[in-house]
């Protein structure tokens, strides 16, 4: 480890860049500390993004805990590994409006430039996220269509590899009290 800091005094920064992305508020109330070497390891608490005016729910997403690992030399050779990203305690409550409106909406609207039928290219964003782990999972979704809310708990998992070439994907929880299991694998 070259450098190993806290971070506290330049949250600010991230949340400033963060909800100007995505046009709402983000805030780090917890620490933010980070260690830098061969790998970044970056670790914060009690992140919350406040939700919509109009939302019965103060915030659409809270985090107690956020820890991140990437490996530096992927930032400058790309594409850029996070070599494991955990989240704890998540809280997402999505809601929407008679008018179709949604608190999930992020930032303003987006000009998508038109690619011919014959351009297969498509931009994309060199990122390989190799372990994924979401536990605590708290997760309602509420519409004025919906004759009650949608409530999911549980955890989520998901990996690539590079060897393999595929995406591991795994969910444990429960829709209400109904036990769901997925355990699915993607690629050639």
């Amino acid at each position: 480890v070259l450098v190993n800091t806290d971070l506290g005094r330049y949250k600010h920064f991230g949340e400033d860049l963060i909800s100007e992305l995505l046009e709402r508020q983000f805030v780090i109330d917890g620490p933010l500390h980070a260690s830098v070497g061969r790998k970044i390891e970056v670790e914060a608490e009690n992140l919350r993004l406040v939700a919509t005016e109009w939302s019965a729910e103060p915030n659409l997403l809270t985090a107690q805990r956020v820890r991140a690992r990437v490996d530096t030399w992927s930032l400058i050779s790309g594409p850029i590994r996070i070599e494991s990203l955990e989240i704890d305690g998540v809280r997402i409550a999505l809601e929407s409006q008679e008018d179709g409106a949604a608190n999930w909406a992020l930032g303003g609207p987006k000009v998508v430039p038109e690619l011919a039928d014959d351009d297969l290219s498509r931009p994309s964003l060199p990122l390989l996220v190799e372990d994924a782990r979401i536990t605590n999972v708290d997760l309602s979704f509420n519409s004025p269509g919906r004759p009650r809310p949608f409530i999911f708990r549980g955890q989520l998992s998901a990996g690539t590899s590079t060897a393999a070439d595929h995406l591991q994907l795994n969910i444990d929880g429960a829709i209400h009290d109904t036990p769901v299991v997925l355990e699915a694998t993607a690629g050639p």
